[in-house]
């Protein structure tokens, strides 16, 4: 509400534009001059401004009214108006919506300097900067353009002669203090711990477990050194929350060295941490967040980088040395890794296997870009026979959901597949669900239907070979709503591929 008293920070005898961009819908939309924008002051009374109206339906258009406002103003307002013919369940959309000042002729304009130039008119003073440091010369006109007098005393200042005092500057970081157990069974242990938190600290060279918790509430480690030299690992947290931050765990390639090995549920938060040269695995944990970190990248680790006991791990991970892969022993839920390896690289493990982002190219790759199709595809493959899972027909697991904004229309929806060295046998391995609304009364009382593909899919011809798909048809919503289509695979096969373009085809 405009109050009479109230100039929202805003000055008498300035322009100011108030715009914003404006879509109606030709169906349930306002009428076209049913709405416009509208700036007004208070001067004894109301005054207003307004921009016209919009011309068109189902297309952005730009509304726009610029005012100035009057000297002795007290009040001043911006508003999107509706007109009273205006009806219940009508609507409209805006975007972009702004309001700014506009220099008039003779509004005065001043520099770092004190200088004070008017808008279109000639200087108030002859010595007006527009631009600090100019090194050119005076130019004088309509408005003069004065050489910064700084600018030389700048250049006589000589910093090539300049030291750093101090000598050191460029050597090594502090030393951290060091925890160093001197090859023999010492370690550090912790029971009943609650709320530990160790930073900038070296541990190394334990015969028995470096750094070892029990029983605790929650673990923190920042800017800390690991080094193991001995068959045992750097970090043994039990079972509990454990966060550990811009540190690096490196062992020399022997026998059963872990960085982090856990025996119960987490979860394990790493950030900024690499873990190398472990003679067997670098992490062994559950439910897991991790962020830029390496695993073997800089020396190898022996047999496994990152072996899970289920959980859930995303984002900006790298896998490297002589293994590049990951080993689980059980797997209780999926894991993702976003940024897998490279930027936009996707991972993601499941109960029988690994889904990739894999780009494709034209005429080139396995497999090839499908003409007209996705310059990325995903690639399954389904050969873990994983311990203590079920067996692939009693479960299905979700490989990609896509929602579509239809209308009543009936349309098909059609993914195209391929499989290498396998086939799917069955409608119910690989399949899609489409959900939508087939029968509508009103927004509270309605109801939908799920219906599935029934195609099978043979084996491909070869790496061009897009001529299987699977496939809903008939898919005619009752009222204009959301169409969801998931998509489910239930399917071992030990070295088999499936790839999936993911971009749909309509028809």
């Amino acid at each position: 509400t405009a109050l009479t008293t109230d100039m929202h920070g805003l000055k008498n005898v300035k322009a100011y534009t108030f715009e914003k961009w404006v879509y109606i819908p030709a169906v349930s939309g306002v009428a076209l001059n049913e709405i416009k924008i509208q700036i007004y002051d208070y001067d004894g009374g109301w005054t207003n401004s307004d921009s016209g109206n919009p011309t068109a339906f189902d297309t952005w258009q730009k509304l726009s009214v610029t005012r100035v406002i009057r000297p002795t103003a007290t009040g001043i307002g911006i508003r999107i108006r509706i007109e009273g013919s205006a009806t219940l369940n009508e609507y409209f959309y805006v975007d972009d919506i702004s309001l700014k000042n506009v220099f008039l002729d003779d509004e005065e304009i001043t520099d770092e300097d004190t200088g004070v130039a008017n808008v279109n008119e000639t200087p108030i003073d002859d010595g007006f900067v527009i631009l600090n440091n100019y090194a050119g010369t005076t130019v004088t006109g309509a408005l003069t353009i004065e050489r910064d007098e700084d600018y030389d005393n700048f250049q006589l200042i000589d910093d090539s002669a300049w030291t750093i005092k101090k000598t050191d500057w460029n050597g090594d970081a502090d030393d951290l203090p060091i925890v160093d157990f001197g090859a023999s069974v010492y370690q550090l242990k912790g029971s009943a711990a609650y709320y530990w938190f160790f930073k900038n600290m070296y541990f190394k060279n334990s015969t028995n477990w470096t750094v070892y918790f029990i029983s605790y509430s929650a673990l923190g480690f920042t800017g800390c050194l690991f080094f193991q030299a001995n068959n045992v690992g750097c970090l043994y947290p039990y079972a509990g929350l454990v966060a550990v931050t811009n540190c690096v765990f490196t062992g020399i390639g022997i026998g059963n060295q872990y960085g982090i090995i856990m025996n119960g549920p987490g979860p394990t938060i790493a950030n900024n941490v690499a873990v190398y040269g472990m003679g067997y695995a670098a992490l062994r944990i559950t439910d897991a967040l991790l962020d830029n970190v390496n695993l073997g990248i800089e020396l190898p680790n022996g047999n496994v980088e990152l072996w899970l006991f289920g959980g859930v791990v995303r984002g900006n991970v790298k896998l490297g040395g002589k293994n590049g892969y990951t080993y689980y022993y059980v797997r209780a839920t999926a894991s993702s890794l976003e940024n897998f390896q490279i930027i936009k690289g996707h991972k993601q493990f499941y109960i029988n296997g690994e889904m990739l982002k894999k780009d494709v190219t034209i005429g080139s790759g396995d497999p090839y870009k499908r003409s007209g199709g996705a310059d990325s595809v995903i690639e399954i493959s389904c050969d873990w026979n994983a311990v203590g899972v079920p067996i692939p027909d009693k479960w299905k697991y979700l490989i990609f959901e896509h929602e579509f904004e239809m209308d009543t229309t009936l349309r098909n929806y059609r993914y195209y597949t391929q499989c290498r060295s396998m086939l799917i046998v069955s409608a119910s391995e690989l399949f899609l669900e489409c959900e939508y609304v087939d029968q509508y009364v009103n927004t509270t009382t309605y109801h939908t239907i799920k219906i599935k593909s029934d195609e099978i899919v043979s084996q491909r011809t070869g790496v061009g070979d897009w001529t299987q798909y699977i496939e809903v048809t008939g898919i005619q919503p009752a009222i204009a709503s959301k169409v969801r289509i998931k998509c489910y695979l239930s399917k071992y096969d030990a070295d088999g591929r499936i790839f999936i373009d993911p971009k749909v085809e309509l028809s």
